[in-house]
């Protein structure tokens, strides 16, 4: 892996552009981008049949041209340019659409860079995690209160247990109010998330999005869900790309992913099929022989690193702890996209544990056997010190792109890893720590 292509997870991205290819713009008389867009306004004659730029009215022969939102329209790319800065912020970065066998998802409108915010979203119903029957009351008891908009909107979710035609009309499909919440109950099942993960944050709340719970699983995930940093009950949800998504990718998100999960391919399989009842053809599932042997191995040997590097820090033999720490990182950027949401917990292990071994004046001994990995080699120039912190870097970079929990986590770390520093250039001043003179 060359060193541009490791340090763009750490560049700190801005939005996409106004440079818009011509095949952005579609004709205006197909609808099909109108009613896949979730933002749409259902009265947009006037948007369409005029340049949201210039004004030109359209007539019979004319080229106006409909941008691939829905929203408006314009007579050629150079209007649509001109008027970028205008409408971007009304032109959702995804629309909604049939895929094949995977029903509803997100693909995305234009080039998303790493980083982006590209859903920011309330919940259309939350429920407490209590007792099985207390949540199935309140969850269909909110049911009710919503907007007959929302309601439908709820009801044409995935249902593990009635799948109907893409052009069957939810309204028309008659259910006694017993069918009604079994169907409800299950949709919230298999297509809720938890609202918040971290135990210590004591919000034990499950919540269900109109647009976020759309989105289907890869094991290669390009974006990732969380919390929003400054909502008191984590109940908002934010989505933002984890790598750059190109014009015409869908949108996917990993059902199951946290940052000790290296599970090989049956392992993931089950757990999806259990849990939301579908088999995952993902880009990473569907490979086959050598290429999916290949990729075995690799998390086999993630995961191997990773328990060798657990069970060496109980034994206090950080020397040992770090070298699978750093074969265990060397390993995960093999496979970086599927990787994304662990490396900045293996960064974060590397950091912690070779600035023990600085304390401990045994850092330089690990210079010849760190430089000879390539992923390192990327880092350092030739003639420069290694230091710990490059380590710390890497992870703090991949945090921000991701935010969410992910931040809130890798904060967490550097708080403990800082003062566990300070305590060290405390110690010296002190004339070293016990047992490393």
């Amino acid at each position: 892996m060359s060193k541009e292509e490791l340090n763009e997870n750490v560049t700190e991205q801005t939005s996409t552009t106004g440079e818009l290819s011509s095949d952005k713009l579609t004709t205006s008389s197909d609808p099909t981008d109108i009613e896949s867009d979730p933002n749409t306004d259902k009265n947009l004659n006037s948007a369409v049949d005029k340049c949201n730029n210039c004004g030109k009215i359209r007539e019979d022969g004319s080229s106006i041209k409909l941008c691939i939102c829905g929203k408006v329209s314009y007579c050629d790319v150079s209007c649509q340019k001109q008027n970028w800065k205008v409408h971007k912020k009304n032109c959702p970065h995804y629309m909604i659409q049939e895929i094949p066998g995977r029903g509803k998802g997100l693909i995305a409108t234009r080039k998303i860079p790493p980083g982006t915010l590209i859903i920011d979203e309330p919940p259309i119903i939350v429920v407490d995690r209590v007792s099985q029957e207390k949540m199935q009351n309140d969850i269909f008891e909110e049911f009710e209160q919503l907007s007959p908009e929302d309601k439908r909107a709820v009801l044409e979710m995935h249902d593990p247990a009635f799948i109907h035609s893409n052009k069957q009309d939810i309204g028309q499909i008659t259910m006694n109010q017993f069918e009604l919440r079994a169907k409800v109950l299950r949709i919230f099942d298999v297509n809720s998330l938890d609202v918040c993960e971290q135990a210590e944050l004591e919000i034990k709340k499950t919540s269900l999005h109109r647009t976020i719970s759309r989105l289907n699983h890869s094991c290669a995930p390009n974006v990732f869900w969380s919390w929003k940093k400054n909502d008191l009950w984590k109940t908002e949800k934010e989505v933002r790309a984890i790598r750059e998504i190109e014009k015409g990718e869908e949108i996917v998100a990993s059902y199951i992913a946290d940052g000790t999960s290296f599970e090989l391919r049956t392992s993931r399989r089950m757990k999806l099929s259990k849990k939301w009842t579908f088999d995952c053809e993902c880009m990473v599932c569907s490979l086959h022989g050598t290429d999916l042997k290949k990729n075995e191995e690799t998390r086999m040997l993630i995961t191997k690193y990773h328990n060798q590097t657990s069970q060496y820090a109980k034994e206090l033999d950080i020397t040992n702890a770090f070298i699978n720490a750093v074969n265990k990182l060397d390993c995960m950027l093999k496979i970086r996209n599927e990787m994304l949401l662990q490396l900045p917990n293996a960064f974060c292990d590397c950091w912690e544990l070779g600035t023990v071994l600085q304390s401990q004046s045994k850092w330089a001994v690990h210079d010849k056997m760190i430089r000879s990995l390539e992923f390192v080699s990327s880092l350092f120039d030739s003639d420069s010190t290694l230091d710990t912190n490059v380590f710390q870097k890497q992870a703090s970079g991949l945090a921000k792109i991701i935010g969410g929990s992910c931040l809130y986590n890798y904060e967490k770390r550097d708080e403990e890893i800082s003062t566990f520093s300070m305590g060290i250039e405390f110690s010296d001043e002190l004339g070293g720590l016990p047992g490393t003179a």
